[in-house]
C-alpha cells in the first residue's frame, strides 16, 4: 500500500460495521474469535457507506484469539498494534509480517501462553508496553530482534523470572520501566548492555537487595525510580557510575542506615527523594558533594537530630522535607550554607522551641512549615532577616506568648497560622512589622480580649479566624483601620453582646460568623457598618428576638443563615431590605409561626430552608411575593394541613420538602400552583392515600417520595400518574399488596423502592407497564415465593435488591445470573 491515505464522504468521522469500526487512521475491533472474523470486519467497514482508508493501527478489543504470524499477513502497513481486555495466546513469530511496526502494546489481558519466540523478527519496533497481563517468565533471547526499540515497559506482568541478558539485544533502550512487579532482587547484569538508557523505573517491585553493580556503566541514566520496595540498605558504591543523574527516587522503602560515601559521585544531582524510609540518622559528609541538588525530601522517617554541617554544601538548594521525623531541636547556623532555600517543611516533629539563629541566612525563605511541634517558646528575633517569608505556619503548638517584635521582619509575610496554640492575649504591636499580610488564623487558642491597635497596621489584612477562642470583649475601635477585611469570623466564643462601635470599620466585611456564642442581644447598629457584607451566619446563640429592620442596611448580603436560636415567632419587617438575599435558612429553632408578609420583600430569593422548627401550619400568602423560589424546605416541623394557596405564589419552584410532618389528608389541588415542580418530598408522614389528581399539573415530576407513610394496599390510582417520573420511594411504609394494573402507565419510572414493608407476594402482573425501569428494591419484605419468570417483563431491568426476604437459594441463583452485582442476600 501506498502513503496513509484517510478519505471519509461528506465529513464523515467514524465508519462502524459489527465488529469493527475505523476511528482516524486506526482500525478498532471487538469481540473477535476468529481470523475470518477479524478480516471480514475489517472488510466490511472498509467498504461500508464507500469509505476508502488506509489504516496504520490496529486495535482488539474484548476478543478471545489465538494469535500467529497468519493474522497480519496483508497488513504490512500497520505501525501500531494494541491488543487489550482480552484471553489471548500469543505463538511464536506472530508479528513477524509487521515489519513497519512501531508500537506494540499488550495490556490487560489474560495470557494463557506466549511462546519465546513470540517478538521474533521485530527489527523495527520503537516502543513495546505489555500492561496489567501476567507472563509466567521472561526468558533470555525473548527480546533479542528488537535492536531498534527505544522504550520498553513491562508493568504489572510479575513474572517468575527475567533471565540475566533479556535487554542484552536491545543497546537502544532510553525508557525502561519495570513497575509493579513481584520481583525481590534484579538478575546480575540485566542492564549492563544499556549504556544508552536515560530512565530506569523500578518501583513497587518488592526488591529487598540490590547487587552493587546492578547500574554499573550507565553513565547516561538521568532519572532512576526505586520507590515502593522492600529496600533496607544500599551498597556504598551502587550509584558511582551515574555522572549523568539528575534524579533519584528511593521513597517508601525500609532504609535505616546511608553510607556517607552513597552519593559522593552525583555532582549533577537536582532531585533527591529519601521520604518515607526508616532513616535515623544523617551522616555529616552524605550531601557534601551534591552542588547541583535543589530538592531534597526527607520526609517520613526517624530522624531524631541534625549536624549543623549536613545540608552546608549545598548552596543551589531550594526545597527542603523534613517533615514527620523525630527532631527536638535545630543547630544554630543549621542553613548558614543555603542562602536559596525557598521552602522548609519540618511539620510534626518533636521541636520544643524556636531559637535565634535557626534560620540565619535563609533571605530567600518563602514557606516556612512548623507545625504539629511541641513548641511553647519562640525566642526573640528567631525570624529576623526572613524578609522573603510569604507564609508561616506555627499551628497546632503549645505557644502561649509572642512578643511584640517577634514579627517586625517580616514585611512580605500574606499568611500566618497560629492556631492550636495556648495564646490568651495579642498585645498591640505584636502584629505591626506584618505589612504585608492577607490572612491570619488564630483559632482554637485562649484569647479572651481583642485590644484596640493590635490589628491597626494591617492594611491588607482580608482574612481573620478567631474560632474557638474565649473572646468575652471586643474593645471599640479594635477594627476601625481594616478596610480591607472580607471575612471575619468569631464563632465559639463567649460573647455575649455585639454592637456596631465593636465592629466600626469593617466596611469590606463579606462574609461575617458569630455562630455558637452565649449573645443574648444583637444590636442592630451591628449591621450598620457592615455594608457589603454576603453572608451572614447566626449559629447556636440564644436570641429570642429580631428587631424590625434589623438587617435593612445590609443590601448586598446574599446568604443569611439562622440556626439553632430561640426564636419562636417572625414577623414582618425583620427581614426587610434583603432584596437581594438568594438563599435563607431559618433551621433548627423553635419558630412556631411566620408572620403573614415576612418575606415580603425578598424577592430575588431562590432557596427557603425552614426546616427542623415548630411550625403546625403555614397562612396564606405567606410566600408571597417569591415569584423565583426555587427550593422550598418545610421538612420537620408539625404541619397537619396544606392548601393550594399556601403554593399559589410560587409557580417556578422546582423542589419542595415536607417530609417529617405530620401530613394526612393531601387535598386533591395542593399542588396545583406549582407547574414546574421536579422533587416533591412527602416522606415520613401520615399519609393512608392521596387523590387520583394531586399532581396533575406536575408535568415534569421526577422524583416522588412517599417513603415511611401508611400505605397498606395499592392498586390503580393509588400512586397518581405523572408523566415524566423517573425515581418513586415507597419504601418503609405498610404496604401488603399491589394490584395487577397499578404501575400501568408509568413508563418512564428508572427506579423503584419497595423496600421495608409488608408484601408476601410479587407476580409478573404486579410489575406490568414498568418498561423503562433500571433499579428494583424490595429488601426487607416477608416474600417467600417468586417465579423465575417474575422479573420478565422489565425488558430495561439492570440492579435488583432481595435480600432480607426468606427465597429458596435455587431461584436467588437463577436471578444472579441475570443481574449479575444485584444484592440478593445471603
Amino acid at each position: 500500500m501506498g502513503p496513509l491515505l484517510l478519505l471519509f464522504l461528506i465529513g464523515l468521522a467514524t465508519v462502524q460495521s459489527q465488529d469493527c469500526n475505523c476511528q482516524s487512521d486506526t482500525m478498532v475491533c471487538q469481540r473477535i474469535g476468529s481470523l475470518k472474523q477479524l478480516r471480514s470486519g475489517i472488510e466490511e467497514c472498509l467498504k461500508l457507506e464507500d469509505a476508502i482508508i488506509d489504516f496504520t493501527g490496529l486495535q482488539l478489543e474484548n476478543s478471545e484469539i489465538d494469535l500467529e504470524a497468519t493474522w497480519f499477513e496483508g497488513y504490512e502497513n500497520i505501525k501500531e498494534f494494541v491488543i487489550a481486555y482480552s484471553n489471548i495466546t500469543i505463538a511464536a513469530g506472530t508479528f513477524k509480517n509487521l515489519t513497519n511496526l512501531d508500537n506494540l502494546l499488550i495490556r490487560f489481558n489474560n495470557v494463557g501462553s506466549i511462546h519465546s519466540q513470540a517478538f521474533a523478527e521485530l527489527y523495527n519496533l520503537k516502543q513495546f508496553q505489555i500492561l496489567s497481563t501476567k507472563m509466567e517468565r521472561i526468558p533470555k533471547g525473548a527480546f533479542d530482534d528488537m535492536h531498534s526499540i527505544t522504550y520498553f515497559e513491562l508493568q504489572d506482568v510479575n513474572p517468575v523470572e527475567i533471565e540475566s541478558g533479556v535487554f542484552d539485544h536491545s543497546p537502544n533502550i532510553k525508557t525502561l520501566y519495570l513497575t509493579g512487579n513481584n520481583m525481590t532482587k534484579l538478575p546480575t547484569g540485566l542492564l549492563s548492555k544499556l549504556i544508552l538508557l536515560e530512565q530506569g523505573w523500578f518501583n513497587e517491585m518488592n526488591l529487598d537487595l540490590l547487587d552493587g553493580e546492578t547500574f554499573k556503566g550507565l553513565v547516561n541514566l538521568q532519572k532512576l525510580s526505586l520507590e515502593k520496595n522492600q529496600l533496607q540498605d544500599l551498597p556504598a558504591h551502587i550509584f558511582h557510575d551515574l555522572d549523568a543523574l539528575y534524579e533519584l527516587h528511593l521513597g517508601h522503602n525500609h532504609l535505616k542506615i546511608l553510607h556517607e560515601d552513597l552519593l559522593s559521585t552525583l555532582k549533577n544531582l537536582k532531585s533527591l527523594d529519601l521520604s518515607h524510609n526508616e532513616i535515623n540518622a544523617l551522616p555529616k559528609d552524605l550531601f557534601k558533594h551534591l552542588p547541583q541538588v535543589t530538592s531534597i525530601n526527607l520526609a517520613v522517617n526517624k530522624i531524631a537530630s541534625l549536624d549543623v554541617d549536613v545540608f552546608r554544601a549545598m548552596p543551589k538548594l531550594v526545597s527542603l522535607k523534613l517533615q514527620n521525623n523525630l527532631l527536638s531541636s535545630l543547630p544554630s547556623g543549621l542553613f548558614s550554607g543555603n542562602p536559596n532555600v525557598e521552602d522548609v517543611n519540618m511539620k510534626n516533629n518533636e521541636l520544643e522551641k524556636i531559637v535565634s539563629g535557626n534560620f540565619q541566612g535563609m533571605s530567600q525563605l518563602k514557606t516556612l512549615q512548623l507545625s504539629k511541634n511541641k513548641i511553647s517558646l519562640i525566642e526573640p528575633h528567631s525570624f529576623d532577616g526572613l524578609g522573603s517569608l510569604e507564609e508561616l505556619a506555627l499551628n497546632d503548638n503549645q505557644v502561649k506568648e509572642i512578643s511584640t517584635t517577634q514579627f517586625n521582619d517580616l514585611k512580605s509575610l500574606t499568611n500566618l497560622d497560629l492556631s492550636k496554640n495556648k495564646l490568651r492575649t495579642l498585645p498591640p504591636g505584636v502584629f505591626d512589622g506584618l505589612s504585608s499580610i492577607e490572612q491570619i488564623l488564630l483559632t482554637d487558642n485562649s484569647i479572651t480580649k481583642l485590644e484596640k491597635g493590635v490589628f491597626d497596621k494591617l492594611a491588607h489584612l482580608g482574612g481573620l479566624d478567631l474560632i474557638n477562642n474565649e473572646i468575652e470583649i471586643i474593645e471599640a475601635g479594635t477594627f476601625e483601620k481594616q478596610r480591607k477585611l472580607r471575612s471575619l469570623n468569631l464563632a465559639g466564643n463567649k460573647l455575649r453582646n455585639v454592637n456596631g462601635e465593636s465592629l466600626k470599620g469593617l466596611s469590606a466585611i463579606s462574609n461575617f460568623n458569630l455562630e455558637t456564642n452565649p449573645i443574648g442581644h444583637i444590636s442592630c447598629d451591628s449591621f450598620k457598618v457592615l455594608p457589603a457584607l454576603r453572608r451572614l451566619t447566626l449559629e447556636d446563640i440564644p436570641i429570642e428576638d429580631l428587631p424590625l429592620g434589623c438587617f435593612s442596611a445590609l443590601k448586598n448580603l446574599n446568604y443569611l443563615h439562622i440556626k439553632k436560636t430561640k426564636l419562636k415567632f417572625v414577623k414582618k419587617g425583620v427581614l426587610a431590605g434583603l432584596e437581594y438575599v438568594t438563599d435563607m435558612h431559618l433551621t433548627d429553632s423553635e419558630i412556631e409561626e411566620l408572620e403573614q408578609g415576612t418575606f415580603d420583600e425578598l424577592v430575588d430569593l431562590r432557596g427557603l430552608t425552614l426546616s427542623n422548627n415548630h411550625l403546625s401550619k403555614i397562612n396564606k400568602d405567606t410566600f408571597k411575593g417569591l415569584s423565583k423560589l426555587d427550593m422550598l424546605s418545610l421538612s420537620d416541623n408539625k404541619i397537619s394541613t396544606i392548601n393550594s394557596a399556601i403554593f399559589e405564589p410560587l409557580s417556578n419552584l422546582r423542589l419542595l420538602y415536607l417530609n417529617g410532618n405530620q401530613l394526612g389528608d393531601i387535598p386533591a389541588d395542593a399542588f396545583s400552583g406549582l407547574p414546574n415542580l421536579i422533587y416533591l418530598d412527602l416522606s415520613k408522614n401520615v399519609i393512608e392515600k392521596l387523590p387520583a389528581e394531586v399532581f396533575q399539573s406536575q408535568k415534569s415530576l421526577n422524583k416522588l417520595n412517599l417513603g415511611h407513610n401508611e400505605l397498606r394496599v395499592l392498586d390503580k390510582g393509588s400512586i397518581p400518574i405523572t408523566s415524566d417520573l423517573h425515581y418513586l420511594l415507597l419504601n418503609n411504609n405498610k404496604i401488603l399488596e399491589i394490584k395487577p394494573g397499578t404501575f400501568d402507565d408509568m413508563k418512564t419510572l428508572r427506579e423503584l423502592n419497595l423496600s421495608n414493608n409488608l408484601l408476601t407476594h410479587i407476580s409478573p402482573g404486579t410489575l406490568e407497564g414498568l418498561s423503562s425501569m433500571y433499579s428494583l428494591y424490595l429488601e426487607n419484605n416477608t416474600i417467600v415465593d417468586l417465579t423465575e419468570t417474575v422479573f420478565d417483563n422489565l425488558p430495561a431491568l439492570a440492579h435488583l435488591q432481595l435480600k432480607g426476604n426468606k427465597l429458596d437459594a435455587k431461584f436467588l441463583e437463577i436471578i444472579e445470573k441475570k443481574f449479575p452485582g444485584s444484592d440478593l442476600g445471603d
